[in-house]
């Protein structure tokens, strides 16, 4: 089995990659025994023709900017597209994607792997996503309970919070894509990125009222409120744009927008020596590593 492939661009900022795929060849010898599959990283638009020498025998479109299948994607790596090579020697396998994209979640794989190779890396991705999200469901019905029994309103941010974390780590492996809008292309490309910034909003609220932030600084607690109402007025205007660049920038300056809004309220609730404030900075280091991580 003989393969080349070339790259003309790879750049990295804050784990983005933008990368022009221009060609992908893999021609067969007389060796191959069972099914191989093609992985290579995520991409608006891959076109994948099947030669017998010169004859075009099939074409396949996949890709973010098409419709979710099942039989194109690695289910659970990263959004990895999927390509079944063919299984008759002599034929010849070209995969062309001339457009330049922006995968925000990870730097372009490209690797060959058996049929068990494939069931072996979807059965893992697979276990661990299951046991990532049953934590975070034990959590929010944990905090739902809570919310019942003592009626703080403080829970209900803590619960949505937990809710859109989880969906955006589940969009960044390709599960909401399949299950939630596997017809929504052109939503997938941006829901993650949406729905980061409601995941702020909702966690500068939380923030708040948790850290009581209207009692210990009045101002801070307003310009708090004020940012929520900006947040989500430029998503919804994102949303009409449907630029995923812009999106994908206005996510990132959230995220840094939450973080210069979290420190002065912490110190202001740590100064007053309001015992909450403590859980909730060993909580904020631990979600900041973890979104680092993502």
């Amino acid at each position: 089995m003989n393969w080349k492939h070339q790259f003309i661009q790879v750049s990295k900022f804050f784990a983005i990659a933008s990368c022009t795929f221009l060609l992908i060849s893999i021609n067969y010898g007389h060796n191959l025994i069972a099914q191989d599959y093609f992985v290579v990283g995520s991409y608006d638009s891959l076109t994948i023709q099947v030669f017998s020498g010169d004859s075009l025998i099939s074409t396949q479109e996949s890709g973010w900017g098409f419709p979710y299948k099942n039989d194109l994607f690695l289910h659970g790596i990263m959004q990895s597209h999927l390509i079944p090579l063919p299984t008759v020697p002599e034929r010849r396998i070209v995969i062309n994607d001339s457009v330049s994209t922006v995968n925000p979640f990870s730097i372009p794989q490209i690797q060959i792997v058996s049929n068990a190779e494939k069931s072996t890396l979807e059965f893992n991705a697979i276990i661990f996503q299951a046991f990532f999200a049953g934590i975070f469901i034990a959590m929010i019905l944990y905090n739902l309970i809570i919310y019942f029994t003592v009626k703080e309103s403080t829970f209900i941010f803590y619960v949505l919070f937990l809710v859109l974390f989880l969906l955006v780590w589940q969009s960044v492996y390709g599960y909401t894509f399949s299950y939630l809008w596997p017809n929504s292309p052109e939503w997938n490309r941006i829901a993650p990125f949406f729905l980061i910034i409601l995941q702020t909003t909702v966690a500068i609220e939380f923030t708040i009222r948790y850290l009581q932030t209207e009692i210990y600084d009045p101002f801070l607690a307003k310009t708090g409120r004020v940012l929520e109402l900006v947040l989500l007025f430029v998503a919804f205007i994102l949303i009409i744009i449907n630029s995923t660049k812009l999106f994908l920038y206005a996510a990132l300056l959230t995220d840094l927008l939450f973080t210069i809004y979290v420190i002065p309220s912490l110190i202001k609730s740590l100064k007053n020596k309001y015992t909450p404030a403590y859980h909730y900075f060993a909580a904020f280091i631990g979600i900041n590593k973890t979104r680092i991580g993502r």
